[in-house]
């Protein structure tokens, strides 16, 4: 008899409601999973390049886009900022592998960076995205001559086009971290391991950095 009594409920209790998030909330989280996994299906596709071209897979190639496309989506949200900027991180990442693989990049990677620029801008924009490029165009030029062998014509393509998306002032911002990374992270790593402090040494990772950083302004 007891069995048949123990789903009984009680007069004037009410069963607890089921927690159902709101629309738009759900909406959004729905959209950031669908943008991760976009972003790791990317990476998973430079990954298998990577195996096919130069036989060095990296985990960092399937963590890194994902850790980008949060950033993106937290700093930008739901637009074509997220998507432009998503599109930079991977032509980017793509060129610091093959910067660090073979000390070259090709290019196409900065033809796909000044088209990626031209995303959602208006005309109005291009003077100062011109001057961008000019300014920091100028001061690798003047590196790679007066010191020859150590700045790359990889590296001023890459921050010209990286600075032509990026305008004037974000992009003497990338130039600039880009360097002192570069400069800061080697002399470290070279004094540790004893090395020679005038050995060259892949320059567009530093600058992809700085980039990056620069594009989350």
């Amino acid at each position: 008899m007891a069995n048949n009594f123990s789903f009984i409920r009680p007069i004037g209790v009410l069963p607890m409601p089921i927690p159902v998030l709101p629309f738009e909330i759900t909406l959004q989280m729905s959209i950031f999973i669908s943008f991760v996994l976009f972003a790791l299906l990317l990476g998973f596709l430079l990954e298998k390049q990577m195996r096919k071209q130069w036989e060095t897979p990296s985990t960092l190639n399937l963590i890194l886009p994902i850790i980008a496309a949060t950033i993106l989506f937290l700093r930008f949200g739901v637009g074509i900022e997220s998507i432009k900027g998503l599109t930079l991180f991977m032509l980017l990442l793509y060129a610091s592998n093959s910067d660090l693989q073979t000390r070259e990049v090709c290019d196409n990677i900065p033809i796909m960076i000044t088209i990626t620029a031209l995303i959602g801008i208006g005309i109005s924009n291009i003077p100062m995205m011109v001057s961008g490029v000019i300014c920091v165009t100028i001061p690798q030029l003047l590196i790679a001559t007066l010191k020859p062998n150590s700045y790359g014509g990889a590296d001023i393509k890459i921050m010209a086009t990286c600075s032509f998306l990026l305008g004037l002032e974000r992009g003497l911002v990338a130039i600039v971290v880009g360097l002192l990374l570069a400069v800061i992270v080697t002399i470290t790593i070279r004094k540790i391991q004893k090395k020679d402090l005038k050995d060259t040494f892949p320059i567009v990772p530093y600058l992809a950095i700085g980039s990056f950083l620069a594009f989350l302004i």
